[in-house]
């Protein structure tokens, strides 16, 4: 039954979406280099990802960018802006779909990360990219994706449970940003979000609670180590998934992660709802890149031949 009303909130969501990055989401992007779209990194159709190369001299660092749409909609073609954006702060992006819910479940979603940043690693200098200075960002499920591969990426164990190959050398992940995420799938449950439990049966087992041990695996807010990348995490309070990032931030600070945060209270920026980066005309959304920006610059700041 919770299959059924996915496949019904998904059909709601689609025309919305169309309609929106067409009228709103992608309305005047800043100029690139080139876009190359519909780019194939796996056999699935929805193994597709878009590429933007900003203007200038490479070799540029990269950017993997992950998009929201709570595991089971969303398409990289609403974030033709954001990703423009971020490629014009010096970085070629790479803007990624994956399998969707409930159709696959967890863990297919991370192996796509696992294998779209491979495939990046294999072809990044056709695109004058830098593969050795990357940093994987998202937002919302996206968000949740680009947390859990930073996690496992030097972690066999975690890599092995999830059934991926990570072959990334922990040097070349210089950095993650995320943005209103998810980061403990159980934990979220007590959110105030809606459709928050549809979304996450559709991800894990289809039952109403998935099991303990795919509940840990799936929440890396659980797998936090000492040699994490920079993190930068962004959200508001008035997003029902705030207490989520606020946790998240607390537990990395707790473990001695490098840590950036920017979180937007309600009486500063009452617009700073869920999916705030969109409107790219709002001030959280304006602050919100440019402050992204200071941290990818830190991050990827050194040439690959510095990296030690």
């Amino acid at each position: 039954m919770h299959d059924i009303k996915a496949s019904a909130l998904k059909a709601l969501f689609f025309p919305a979406d169309l309609l929106l990055r067409r009228l709103l989401f992608n309305t005047h992007p800043p100029p690139v280099a080139r876009v190359s779209v519909d780019v194939v990194y796996g056999p699935d159709p929805q193994q597709r990802l878009d590429v933007i190369e900003p203007h200038g001299e490479g070799p540029f660092p990269v950017l993997l960018y992950f998009h929201g749409g709570g595991w089971i909609s969303g398409d990289k073609a609403s974030y033709e802006r954001i990703c423009r954006s971020l490629a014009t702060k010096g970085f070629v992006t790479f803007n990624v779909n994956y399998r969707l819910a409930p159709r696959h479940r967890f863990p297919a979603q991370v192996q796509d990360v696992a294998r779209a940043v491979d495939w990046v690693c294999r072809h990044a200098r056709e695109y004058c990219g830098d593969a050795s200075r990357m940093i994987l960002a998202g937002d919302s499920a996206g968000a949740h994706l680009a947390s859990w591969y930073g996690t496992a990426v030097g972690n066999q164990a975690l890599q092995a449970a999830a059934g991926i190959d990570a072959p990334l050398p922990r040097t070349a992940l210089r950095g993650i940003a995320l943005f209103y995420g998810i980061y403990d799938v159980e934990r979220v449950r007590a959110c105030r979000f809606p459709f928050i439990d549809l979304y996450l049966r559709s991800l894990l087992s289809g039952s109403q609670t998935a099991n303990a041990a795919m509940l840990e695996l799936a929440s890396p807010s659980r797998h936090i180590h000492a040699d994490l990348p920079p993190i930068f995490i962004c959200a508001g309070e008035r997003d029902g998934l705030y207490p989520e990032s606020v946790a998240y931030a607390q537990a990395l600070r707790d473990r001695g992660a490098d840590l950036t945060t920017l979180f937007f209270t309600k009486a500063q920026y009452r617009e700073a709802t869920h999916g705030f980066l969109y409107l790219h005309r709002r001030a959280c959304a304006r602050s919100a890149l440019e402050e992204v920006g200071r941290f990818l610059a830190r991050c990827a700041g050194r040439p690959a031949d510095a990296v030690s």
